[in-house]
Protein backbone atom coordinates (compact mmCIF):
# COMPACT_ATOMS: atom_id res chain seq x y z
CA UNK A 1 0.00 0.00 0.00
CA UNK A 2 1.20 3.30 -1.03
CA UNK A 3 1.01 5.63 2.26
CA UNK A 4 0.19 9.09 0.79
CA UNK A 5 -0.95 12.73 1.99
CA UNK A 6 -3.57 14.61 0.75
CA UNK A 7 -3.17 18.78 1.21
CA UNK A 8 -5.44 21.24 0.17
CA UNK A 9 -7.21 18.67 -3.25
CA UNK A 10 -4.13 17.38 -4.01
CA UNK A 11 -2.66 13.81 -3.61
CA UNK A 12 1.56 13.57 -2.98
CA UNK A 13 1.30 10.93 -5.18
CA UNK A 14 0.70 13.18 -7.96
CA UNK A 15 4.14 14.73 -7.11
CA UNK A 16 6.22 11.41 -6.43
CA UNK A 17 6.20 12.14 -2.61
CA UNK A 18 4.64 8.92 -0.18
CA UNK A 19 5.59 8.76 3.45
CA UNK A 20 7.64 6.61 4.62
CA UNK A 21 6.63 5.38 7.99
CA UNK A 22 4.28 5.56 10.09
CA UNK A 23 3.30 9.46 11.75
CA UNK A 24 3.30 9.93 15.09
CA UNK A 25 -0.17 10.38 15.93
CA UNK A 26 -0.59 13.34 18.08
CA UNK A 27 -3.51 14.62 20.50
CA UNK A 28 -4.23 17.48 20.84
CA UNK A 29 -3.39 19.26 24.38
CA UNK A 30 -6.36 20.37 26.41
CA UNK A 31 -6.70 24.10 26.99
CA UNK A 32 -6.97 24.79 30.95
CA UNK A 33 -4.98 26.89 34.01
CA UNK A 34 -3.75 25.53 37.06
CA UNK A 35 -3.54 27.68 39.72
CA UNK A 36 -2.03 27.75 42.68
CA UNK A 37 -4.44 29.44 45.81
CA UNK A 38 -2.04 29.97 49.17
CA UNK A 39 -3.37 27.50 52.08
CA UNK A 40 -5.09 25.13 49.83
CA UNK A 41 -4.20 21.74 48.97
CA UNK A 42 -3.69 20.77 45.63
CA UNK A 43 -4.33 23.33 42.01
CA UNK A 44 -7.45 25.22 41.36
CA UNK A 45 -7.98 23.62 37.62
CA UNK A 46 -9.91 25.67 35.56
CA UNK A 47 -11.04 24.05 32.41
CA UNK A 48 -12.32 26.05 29.55
CA UNK A 49 -13.83 23.23 27.39
CA UNK A 50 -11.07 23.60 24.27
CA UNK A 51 -8.31 21.77 22.92
CA UNK A 52 -5.23 23.32 21.39
CA UNK A 53 -4.07 23.12 17.78
CA UNK A 54 -1.05 20.71 17.41
CA UNK A 55 1.68 20.13 14.81
CA UNK A 56 1.40 16.48 12.84
CA UNK A 57 4.69 16.03 11.36
CA UNK A 58 5.60 13.50 8.02
CA UNK A 59 8.91 11.77 7.17
CA UNK A 60 8.14 11.58 3.45
CA UNK A 61 10.14 10.33 0.09
CA UNK A 62 10.45 12.45 -2.70
CA UNK A 63 10.77 10.53 -5.95
CA UNK A 64 12.86 12.89 -8.48
CA UNK A 65 14.44 9.82 -10.72
CA UNK A 66 12.95 12.48 -13.93
CA UNK A 67 13.08 15.78 -13.20
CA UNK A 68 15.99 16.11 -10.81
CA UNK A 69 15.36 17.15 -6.86
CA UNK A 70 15.46 20.74 -7.64
CA UNK A 71 12.57 20.91 -10.01
CA UNK A 72 10.60 17.90 -7.25
CA UNK A 73 11.24 20.40 -4.93
CA UNK A 74 10.03 23.42 -6.35
CA UNK A 75 7.19 21.79 -7.30
CA UNK A 76 6.34 20.20 -3.57
CA UNK A 77 7.51 23.59 -2.12
CA UNK A 78 4.10 24.80 -4.42
CA UNK A 79 1.93 22.14 -3.84
CA UNK A 80 2.40 22.73 0.58
CA UNK A 81 2.87 26.81 0.34
CA UNK A 82 0.30 28.35 -2.50
CA UNK A 83 -2.52 27.25 -0.44
CA UNK A 84 -3.81 30.17 1.99
CA UNK A 85 -5.22 29.46 5.40
CA UNK A 86 -6.57 26.28 6.50
CA UNK A 87 -7.33 23.58 4.15
CA UNK A 88 -8.16 19.89 4.14
CA UNK A 89 -5.80 16.98 5.05
CA UNK A 90 -5.58 13.71 5.00
CA UNK A 91 -3.40 10.50 4.95
CA UNK A 92 -4.12 7.19 4.42
CA UNK A 93 -3.34 6.34 7.77
CA UNK A 94 -6.71 7.15 8.83
CA UNK A 95 -8.87 7.57 5.73
CA UNK A 96 -12.45 7.66 7.86
CA UNK A 97 -10.97 11.09 8.85
CA UNK A 98 -10.26 14.44 7.54
CA UNK A 99 -8.29 17.27 9.67
CA UNK A 100 -8.17 20.97 9.08
CA UNK A 101 -4.74 22.53 8.79
CA UNK A 102 -2.51 24.92 7.27
CA UNK A 103 1.14 24.67 6.41
CA UNK A 104 3.40 27.32 8.46
CA UNK A 105 6.11 27.12 5.52
CA UNK A 106 10.35 26.41 5.83
CA UNK A 107 11.26 23.03 4.94
CA UNK A 108 15.05 21.31 4.61
CA UNK A 109 15.28 18.60 1.46
CA UNK A 110 17.77 16.04 1.89
CA UNK A 111 19.61 15.34 -1.40
CA UNK A 112 20.46 11.36 -2.30
CA UNK A 113 22.48 11.87 -5.83
CA UNK A 114 19.96 14.29 -6.80
CA UNK A 115 17.35 11.27 -7.72
CA UNK A 116 15.58 11.29 -4.70
CA UNK A 117 14.89 13.42 -1.47
CA UNK A 118 14.32 13.45 2.66
CA UNK A 119 12.28 15.71 4.08
CA UNK A 120 10.08 16.62 7.47
CA UNK A 121 7.20 18.34 6.74
CA UNK A 122 4.67 19.63 9.70
CA UNK A 123 1.18 20.98 9.28
CA UNK A 124 -0.17 23.15 12.41
CA UNK A 125 -3.86 21.02 12.76
CA UNK A 126 -6.77 22.01 14.65
CA UNK A 127 -7.19 19.98 17.30
CA UNK A 128 -10.61 18.15 15.54
CA UNK A 129 -10.36 14.59 13.50
CA UNK A 130 -13.39 14.92 11.54
CA UNK A 131 -15.41 11.84 10.76
CA UNK A 132 -15.98 11.42 6.74
CA UNK A 133 -19.04 9.93 7.67
CA UNK A 134 -20.26 13.10 9.40
CA UNK A 135 -20.47 14.86 6.10
CA UNK A 136 -23.40 12.77 4.92
CA UNK A 137 -26.48 14.99 5.13
CA UNK A 138 -29.42 13.55 7.38
CA UNK A 139 -32.85 14.16 6.44
CA UNK A 140 -35.73 14.98 8.04
CA UNK A 141 -39.27 14.97 7.00
CA UNK A 142 -40.70 14.47 10.42
CA UNK A 143 -39.52 14.22 13.75
CA UNK A 144 -37.07 12.12 14.96
CA UNK A 145 -33.59 10.76 16.17
CA UNK A 146 -30.04 11.40 15.44
CA UNK A 147 -27.52 9.28 17.19
CA UNK A 148 -23.85 11.16 17.86
CA UNK A 149 -21.59 7.73 18.70
CA UNK A 150 -18.57 10.08 19.57
CA UNK A 151 -17.99 11.30 23.33
CA UNK A 152 -17.74 15.34 21.59
CA UNK A 153 -20.44 17.58 21.00
CA UNK A 154 -20.62 17.98 17.32
CA UNK A 155 -21.86 21.63 15.81
CA UNK A 156 -24.21 20.67 12.63
CA UNK A 157 -24.52 22.31 9.74
CA UNK A 158 -28.82 22.70 9.08
CA UNK A 159 -30.30 23.43 6.09
CA UNK A 160 -34.30 24.33 7.08
CA UNK A 161 -36.38 24.18 4.26
CA UNK A 162 -40.21 26.29 4.02
CA UNK A 163 -41.70 29.12 4.09
CA UNK A 164 -43.02 31.91 6.43
CA UNK A 165 -42.20 31.21 10.37
CA UNK A 166 -41.11 28.07 11.97
CA UNK A 167 -39.40 26.47 14.46
CA UNK A 168 -36.18 23.70 14.87
CA UNK A 169 -35.47 22.10 18.38
CA UNK A 170 -32.90 19.61 18.81
CA UNK A 171 -33.21 18.21 22.12
CA UNK A 172 -34.35 21.14 24.62
CA UNK A 173 -32.85 24.00 22.31
CA UNK A 174 -35.44 25.67 20.04
CA UNK A 175 -34.41 28.00 17.58
CA UNK A 176 -37.37 30.37 16.53
CA UNK A 177 -36.95 31.84 12.13
CA UNK A 178 -39.52 34.15 11.07
CA UNK A 179 -39.19 34.22 7.58
CA UNK A 180 -38.11 31.23 5.61
CA UNK A 181 -37.99 32.26 2.01
CA UNK A 182 -37.13 28.41 0.50
CA UNK A 183 -34.54 27.83 2.70
CA UNK A 184 -32.27 28.91 5.71
CA UNK A 185 -28.84 27.85 6.78
CA UNK A 186 -27.84 27.24 10.54
CA UNK A 187 -24.10 26.74 10.91
CA UNK A 188 -23.48 26.02 14.23
CA UNK A 189 -20.03 26.15 13.92
CA UNK A 190 -19.46 29.21 12.54
CA UNK A 191 -22.73 30.73 14.85
CA UNK A 192 -24.11 31.94 11.15
CA UNK A 193 -27.07 31.66 9.47
CA UNK A 194 -27.84 32.71 5.93
CA UNK A 195 -29.07 32.21 2.59
CA UNK A 196 -26.35 32.21 -0.33
CA UNK A 197 -24.68 34.98 0.17
CA UNK A 198 -27.29 36.61 2.18
CA UNK A 199 -27.13 37.40 6.08
CA UNK A 200 -30.10 35.92 7.72
CA UNK A 201 -29.05 36.46 11.31
CA UNK A 202 -31.60 39.04 11.85
CA UNK A 203 -34.60 36.28 11.29
CA UNK A 204 -33.44 33.76 13.77
CA UNK A 205 -34.12 34.30 17.72
CA UNK A 206 -31.96 31.87 19.67
CA UNK A 207 -30.15 31.17 22.88
CA UNK A 208 -27.81 29.25 21.80
CA UNK A 209 -26.80 27.43 18.29
CA UNK A 210 -27.72 23.66 18.55
CA UNK A 211 -25.52 21.38 19.80
CA UNK A 212 -25.84 16.97 18.84
CA UNK A 213 -24.53 15.96 22.03
CA UNK A 214 -23.08 12.29 22.56
CA UNK A 215 -25.71 10.01 22.58
CA UNK A 216 -29.45 10.34 20.93
CA UNK A 217 -30.70 14.03 20.14
CA UNK A 218 -34.05 14.53 19.24
CA UNK A 219 -34.92 16.56 16.05
CA UNK A 220 -38.47 18.29 15.87
CA UNK A 221 -39.65 21.24 13.76
CA UNK A 222 -43.08 23.23 13.10
CA UNK A 223 -44.68 26.28 11.66
CA UNK A 224 -43.75 26.99 8.06
CA UNK A 225 -40.49 24.19 7.94
CA UNK A 226 -41.15 21.45 5.70
CA UNK A 227 -38.25 19.71 5.95
CA UNK A 228 -34.38 19.59 7.93
CA UNK A 229 -30.83 18.54 5.98
CA UNK A 230 -28.89 18.01 8.80
CA UNK A 231 -24.54 17.54 8.08
CA UNK A 232 -24.02 16.20 11.55
CA UNK A 233 -19.58 16.88 11.18
CA UNK A 234 -18.95 14.39 13.97
CA UNK A 235 -15.88 14.91 15.55
CA UNK A 236 -12.91 13.06 17.51
CA UNK A 237 -10.10 14.04 18.58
Amino acid sequence: MISIINWAGTSSDDLRVRIESYPVRVLPERSQTETEIPGRNGALLIVDGNWKNYEQEYEVFISAEKRGLVRAARAVAEWLESPVGYQRLEDSYEPDIYREAFYEGGQDIESILNRFGRATIAFNCKPQRYLKAGEVAQTFTASGTLTNITRFDALPLITVNGSGAGTVTINSNTVTISAIDGYVVLDCELMDAYKGTTNKNSTVTLTEFPVLAPGANTISFGGGVTSLEIVPRWWTI
